[in-house]
């Protein structure tokens, strides 16, 4: 009957694609455009679009269109708050403000308010025979019965963003078993790929109704043995990938038996990145629940780590964490360390840096008072990191720093004592006379190779070679800076951290430009700029933009 025809034909909420092949049209001048729940992957020859939520703006319209005047006598961060709660789903928003139209009694602060509380979130968004839930349970009743516990068990991850290995400790089934599971949830879009390969995600209203089905399906025993095991996975796996980077660990232990694979540090620091708010979540539970001994234990592991992840860590928190938890254990070495740690992460993360010396200095007298001068060096040198960014600390830093060296030097800390004159090299940078650090920083250089320092510290001298171009710069000699910052340059890209190695490539560019260099000066400070964006080190944006203009100018 279509095939001399010019007509659309529309196939709404497609169960499956046996259900459509009948009604399929042959050859001809038609069109068909089907919706379903389902990928039907075994179609051939269609255009597949993936429907995502409305952006925040097309939220706004949609919620305006509905509820006219109450929009309007709202604030914007409210109406933007109901967005974010209906998780920007047109039936979600549209239930929403079909409650507020029909209630002249309400206001969208109102609305917000009944929404905020993610226990009663799904049952507010029920308008008459419409209803969130209500869709959701059509594709959850499509599932086989180990997807839906998959499903369900899916639901206590701590962060929003997980991988197949969780899922299968999460149902206790092997990875591939898992795998085919997380297959059927994508398909009937319980599930979102995210965006780093092989990792999932839920949509906020989703994992809503999945904590309800855990609660109404599974007795409280089997939740909470779930939850310790995912839990303990997280921790565990933290630790070992954390352990990378830390000098005396390196690789696994040989019988580790991990369900990912974490035989290098890439992949390590891979895997701590991408589960960075489930294993914090898991040690938030760990810290709540009184492990004090894993808190700590998973905090130490990631000391050398945090260094590498400053852009987008949560180090503060961690360490906050591990500072409480070390305080319990009647161990004052561990107080006096994780006190440390959070000294650095209060400077270096959150800028706080008055607050962050004051920290510093608490744990040295507690390290005095126990006569471990070691402990007293850390101290000193977390000090003397604060005292850097406050007004006229630099003189006050660098005596830190020449104590610290001198209480590393007497126990051996060879590793310490590397760290502290490095850090006296750049106190005397940013002095009124910075030519003196030239001598300082070969004086570490020198120091690297007679002393057995750890691998991880070895790296110092890349610092060393990008503070000398910096120094050099500072004093006008920019062909100097160029080769010692081309020698910094390859040792900061084996290393893999982001914000030194930008600022490695913004240095060596300037360096270039005022040479005369252009086009490497070109190449180094587009590379500087692409990482400033990928990373939101957003006050370097514009500068490096009106240096790689300056350069294109006549």
């Amino acid at each position: 009957m279509l095939r001399e025809r010019r007509s659309l034909v529309i196939l709404d909420n497609a169960a499956d694609e046996a259900q459509l092949r009948p009604l399929w049209p042959g050859l001809g001048a038609g069109l068909v455009l089907v919706t379903s729940r389902r990928a039907l992957t075994g179609l051939d020859g269609v255009l597949r679009l993936v429907l995502q939520p409305l952006s925040p703006d097309e939220s706004m319209r949609l919620l305006r269109t509905i509820t006219g005047s109450a929009f309007h006598r709202a604030a914007p961060e409210v109406t933007a708050q109901v967005g974010r709660l209906c998780g920007h789903l047109p039936l979600a928003l549209r239930i929403a403000a079909n409650r507020l139209a029909s209630r002249p009694g309400w206001t969208m602060a109102h609305l917000a308010d009944r929404l905020s509380d993610p226990n009663r979130r799904l049952a507010a968004l029920t308008a008459g025979d419409l209803a969130v839930e209500a869709a959701f349970s059509l594709s959850y009743a499509q599932l086989s019965g180990p997807a839906r516990q998959v499903f369900r068990r899916l639901s206590l991850m701590p962060g929003a963003d997980f991988g197949g290995e969780l899922a299968a400790v999460a149902a206790q089934v092997a990875p591939v078993e898992a795998e085919d599971h997380l297959d059927e949830l994508v398909d009937l879009n319980l599930l979102q790929p995210a965006p780093q390969p092989d990792c999932f995600r839920f949509h906020d209203l989703i994992r809503l109704f999945a904590i309800t089905h855990l609660q109404a399906d599974e007795p409280p025993v089997e939740r909470q043995a779930t939850h310790d095991r995912i839990m303990l996975c997280l921790l565990e796996t933290a630790t070992v990938a954390g352990r990378w980077f830390e000098p005396g660990y390196g690789a696994p232990p040989p019988d580790w038996r991990g369900l990912v694979t974490l035989d290098s540090s890439e992949r390590a620091q891979a895997w701590l990145q991408v589960n960075r708010d489930n294993w914090v979540g898991a040690l938030a539970n760990a810290a709540a629940a009184g492990d004090h001994a894993r808190v700590v234990e998973v905090a130490e592991a990631m000391h050398w780590y945090s260094g590498r992840d400053i852009v987008e860590g949560r180090w503060t928190e961690i360490f906050q964490m591990s500072r409480a938890s070390a305080s319990q254990l009647d161990d004052p070495r561990q107080e006096i360390t994780h006190l440390n740690y959070l000294s650095w992460a209060v400077s270096t993360c959150d800028r706080r840096h008055q607050e962050s010396v004051d920290l510093a200095m608490t744990a040295y007298r507690l390290a005095t008072e126990l006569g471990d001068r070691r402990l007293q060096g850390w101290a000193l040198q977390y000090v003397a990191t604060g005292c850097f960014w406050i007004e006229d600390g630099i003189g006050r830093a660098e005596a830190a720093l020449r104590e610290a060296a001198q209480h590393f030097d007497a126990v051996d800390d060879h590793d310490g004592y590397v760290q502290a004159i490095i850090g006296i090299a750049h106190a005397l940078r940013d002095s009124a006379q910075p030519e003196t650090a030239l001598p300082q920083y070969e004086a570490t250089l020198k120091a690297l190779q007679e002393r057995p320092v750890s691998p991880i510290v070895s790296f110092t001298a890349a610092y060393a070679h990008h503070s000398m171009a910096r120094t050099l710069v500072l004093l006008g000699r920019h062909a100097e800076a160029v080769v010692q910052a081309g020698i910094a340059l390859p040792l900061i890209e084996a290393f893999g951290e982001p914000v030194l190695l930008s600022s490695c490539l913004r240095l060596l560019g300037t360096a270039e430009a005022d040479i005369g260099a252009v086009e490497d000066a070109r190449v180094h400070l587009q590379r500087a700029l692409d990482i400033f964006i990928s990373t939101d080190q957003t006050e370097h944006v514009a500068p490096t933009r009106a240096a790689l203009a300056a350069l294109s100018s006549p």
